[in-house]
């Protein structure tokens, strides 16, 4: 048999392919057939074949790009559709989907440049095609730009999806999500800008905070758009807001291997590892997403009780010190944070933080643990105070002379008052067992084991009593690690009372410590048969359940719980608040909709439930209803007045939010909390005399804290306060110098005193931190009048980093055509005309540029354009007016400088210079 060598093999192989191979029109034909069968992949392949075989064939190149349109790659869909153009093919076929792809490639200026003549198109591709343009100005900043262009897409009467989704924006700039979510839904899938509708509604939802429909939007939008970012950092936070971990794992896995220094990524990890209990991992993440920019306050707390839970206590303090002024929004965490600084040998701090609570806002158990550790370090004057402060603020009812008969068993000189307070609980309310077992915890949480066995064994003796005592055994093996006592007291408990609620409860706790949860859920289950309202093992089971990630289950007992108790409106109110933990809120507003429910009586946690569900569903009508009916029902209630308040304050009426605050602090008219409130409704209500006089109220320690001094001086700077409104800056600054603060001293600094002590400030403040954002541009702009180099050398730094911002392109064109660098400034002024065509300060320099190169009508034209963005500029006006007597026109500029009016002493004169123009 004949052989060939291995080259003559491979030549007669490539002369067969060859003789075999398939044309061009045959890669696009069965590119076609794979389409149809959506085999995606395998009709790329046959499209690029063909292209390579025929790389000008324009319907080719369109396919193609369609294609990767169709797939989310937006930028390779960007390429084949602008060569498809070049190639001739029809504009009215490329025209959508090219700009769409170049906006989901982030190529916003080139959106703006395409198709910018207004005969390009037929009507309706030009109507698509500018809704790209006004979605692109607004990722550019230019947000008048881009409203301007939705307005008159809102109000052209031939395309109703371009017109809902123009409108739908507009009421997402007036902040009206609600109503944008609608609008936005009426963009009919089969519309060539669905996607972006799909879009804008899933923001609105989010910013409503309907997590479970945003989620289901983004999903949606996902799937036509599979590699946007941004949309699936939402549909993450989403996730994660509704606690569906497992769901938001699989979206951040691949978000964080294209982006591993994602801030908001991953902060969204750090809370699925803190639930998976990885507190290293958990830790790691939040850290690295503030140190990337996310400087929230979750992002802080998250990193702070991630470190504790490592034992890494002055990391988490470190975590809590960035944003200590901000924790009073917070009270556990508020008091946690006093907690650690007493382990830390800050007392005095600690008992200061707790005593400026408000009594509403104290978490009891952690007021405890802090009194606790008071009287450890010998602090027991501070934990007084704070015991005296809860008594003061709470009624004698059963629940309050338990707790306060808790803490004072804690102070050894009012151990005797601790055990009458919870004797005389129990006289109260002989049934209240809970009293009697706090009284045996109060003991044996000092280690007094003796003393609670000593009280157990006293109620053994009374056959009413003996479940109480051996339940209160059995909590104390149970707190010694003691299962097996624990067990053998509550079979005890059995004897003396088979179907005790407590003891299942108990029964059920030691099988989760065993880990057998499906006796934990049975015996819970038991309790709940025997005793159809017993709240405490609902909740139990409710826990237990959404541990596993089933609450569904107990929602469902609860349910049925409720339907053969109607009446039972605690175990109502209950139910409520877990479908509120649960998100869903309208099931809480059914559920506390009852007839059953007394609203007289209704206590304060129903309200709070319902309103804040309505408010969470975006129900503002309903949530100032509801605020007003509680307070109409009980005018003397702080809570119900501050609610109230804020929900005057939400509608805008904030001068009868201030009324209604001052209707508590004639009671209370030390309470910050009230006076800070104050003090936010009179500043958005412009009162701003009123509002400065109203801190003079507040505690002197609150007052001087970082956030209470800026928004005092902020006050005074919007009132014209000049001298006192830059000294509360500089003392804000000190004690938190950010960029924020900087800005507003600088600012003052280069208007009211001298652009050299701006400066020197901005560099004082630069050696400690970064320049960056609008800080460094207005350094740039303040170093022109001395260091023109200098600022040049930071404009180029600036549009090095950001090439697109039109700030400092139109700065430095401005500053070039004033030394007459006039190409030079033509080619900025240029690049920023193309990212920000219709900023009035952009469109002015673009006209002086003009003027001095002599074009003399297309610089009126510029300056026309800028002012009727921004009628009454007087410089713009000015520049205007002199370009017109350059172009002969006087009697347009007679009628310009006749209308011109101004107090200042340049403006004055360079209009008496033009006037004496007008005379030669």
């Amino acid at each position: 048999m004949k052989t060939t060598t291995s080259i003559a093999a491979a030549v007669m192989l490539s002369l067969l392919t060859a003789c075999g191979g398939k044309e061009a029109a045959e890669h696009f034909s069965d590119a076609q057939t794979f389409i149809q069968q959506e085999k995606f992949s395998s009709a790329v392949i046959e499209l690029k074949s063909a292209i390579q075989q025929a790389p000008d064939n324009k319907d080719y190149r369109l396919t193609l790009g369609l294609l990767y349109l169709k797939l989310g790659n937006s930028v390779a869909a960007e390429k084949e559709l602008q060569r498809a153009l070049d190639l001739g093919e029809t504009p009215q076929l490329v025209a959508i989907p090219l700009v769409r792809s170049a906006y989901q490639a982030g190529n916003y200026p080139y959106v703006l440049e395409i198709f910018s003549q207004q005969d390009e198109l037929p009507l309706e591709q030009a109507s698509y095609v500018k809704v790209y343009k006004a979605l692109a100005e607004l990722e550019l900043g230019d947000a008048d730009a881009a409203i301007s262009l939705f307005t008159e897409l809102a109000t052209q009467p031939d395309y109703a999806d371009i017109a809902n989704f123009a409108q739908a924006h507009l009421l997402v700039a007036n902040r009206n999500n609600l109503e944008a979510i609608s609008t936005a839904t009426k963009v009919a899938s089969d519309s060539p800008i669905y996607q972006e509708a799909l879009f804008l509604k899933g923001r609105s939802e989010l910013a409503e905070e309907d997590s479970l429909a945003s989620i289901d939007t983004f999903t949606e939008y996902l799937t036509i758009v599979p590699n946007n970012v941004l949309s699936r950092l939402m549909l993450t936070q989403s996730l994660v807001k509704t606690e569906q971990y497992g769901l938001a794992d699989k979206q951040l896995a691949p978000l964080l291997k294209a982006y591993p220094d994602q801030p908001l990524a991953n902060y969204l990890k750090a809370v699925l590892e803190y639930d998976n209990e990885d507190y290293i991992l958990a830790k790691e993440h939040a850290e690295k997403a503030i140190n990337n920019g996310l400087r929230s306050e979750s992002a802080r707390i998250l990193a702070a009780i991630s470190a504790l839970k490592l034992n890494l206590e002055s990391q988490a303090i470190y975590h809590l010190d960035n944003i200590k002024t901000s924790l009073v929004k917070y009270p556990p965490i508020q008091s946690l944070y006093a907690s650690l600084q007493l382990k830390s040998g800050q007392t005095d701090a600690a008992k200061d933080i707790l005593l400026n609570q408000s009594a509403e806002d104290i978490d009891l158990q952690l007021l405890a643990n802090t009194s606790f550790q008071l009287i450890k370090q010998g602090s027991n004057t501070a934990a007084e105070q704070l015991i005296a402060k809860y008594e003061q603020s709470s009624s004698a009812d059963v629940n309050s002379l338990t707790t306060l008969g808790m803490l004072k068993l804690g102070l050894g000189g009012q151990l005797n008052q601790g055990v009458k307070d919870l004797e005389q609980a129990l006289q109260l309310d002989p049934s209240q067992n809970q009293a009697r077992i706090i009284l045996a915890i109060s003991y044996l949480k000092q280690g007094q084991y003796a003393k609670a066995s000593a009280l157990a064994d006293e109620w053994l003796d009374d056959p009413k009593l003996a479940i109480v005592g051996y339940n209160l055994k059995a909590y104390s093996a149970l707190l010694q690690n003691d299962t097996t006592n624990a067990s053998t007291f509550l079979n005890q408990a059995q004897q003396a009372q088979a179907d005790n609620p407590f003891t299942l409860l108990l029964q059920a706790i030691i099988a989760q410590t065993q880990q057998n949860t499906e006796l934990a859920e049975q015996l819970l289950l038991n309790a709940m048969q025997l005793h159809p309202t017993y709240r405490p093992a609902l909740q139990q089971y409710y826990g237990l359940t959404k541990a596993s990630g089933e609450s569904n289950k107990a929602l469902a007992q609860g349910q049925a719980m409720l339907d053969k108790a109607p009446e039972s409106n605690n175990l109502r109110l209950a139910i409520a608040r877990m479908q509120h933990q649960e998100k869903n809120y309208q099931q809480a507003i059914d559920i506390l909709s009852h007839k059953s429910i007394n609203l007289n009586n209704a206590p304060s946690a129903y309200w709070a439930t319902l309103i804040d569900a309505h408010a969470r569903l975006g129900h503002n009508q309903d949530v100032i209803k509801l605020s007003e009916q509680w307070y109409k029902l009980m005018p003397d209630n702080l809570h119900a007045q501050l609610f109230y308040a804020n929900s005057l304050a939400l509608s805008k009426r904030f001068s009868e939010a201030v009324a209604m605050l001052d209707k508590p602090l004639k009671q209370q008219p030390k309470n910050n909390m009230l006076l800070k409130n104050k003090i936010i409704f009179l500043a958005e209500a412009k009162e701003y005399t009123a509002a400065l006089n109203t801190f003079d109220l507040i505690d002197e320690d609150i007052a001087n804290q970082q956030d209470m001094l800026f928004i005092k001086a902020r006050i005074l700077f919007l009132d014209s306060q000049i001298p006192p409104a830059i000294k509360l800056f500089n003392e804000s600054y000190i004690l938190q110098p950010n960029d924020e603060t900087a800005m507003f001293i600088a600012e003052i600094y280069a208007k009211d005193y001298s652009y050299q002590r701006a400066v020197k400030f901005l560099e004082q403040h630069f050696s400690n931190h970064q320049a960056k954002g609008n800080l460094k541009v207005f350094y740039a702009n303040l170093l022109l009048q001395s260091d023109p180099e200098k600022a040049f050398k930071l404009y180029d730094e600036i549009l090095q980093q950001s090439p697109e911002n039109y700030v400092v392109l139109n700065n430095y064109a401005w500053v070039l055509a004033e030394d007459n660098q006039l190409d030079k400034a033509q080619r900025y002024i240029e690049k920023a005309i193309k990212v920000a065509p219709k900023h009035p300060d952009v469109l002015d320099t673009y006209g002086k540029v003009l003027f001095k190169q002599n074009k003399l009508e297309s610089a009126i034209t510029a300056f026309e354009q800028s002012l009727a963005i921004r009628a009454n500029n007087t410089e713009v006006a000015l520049n205007y007016a002199e370009a017109l007597i350059q172009a002969g026109k006087i009697q347009q500029a007679t009628a310009v400088l006749s209308k011109l009016e101004s107090q200042d002493v340049v403006i004055q004169k360079r209009k008496a210079d033009l006037e004496r123009k007008l005379t030669l």
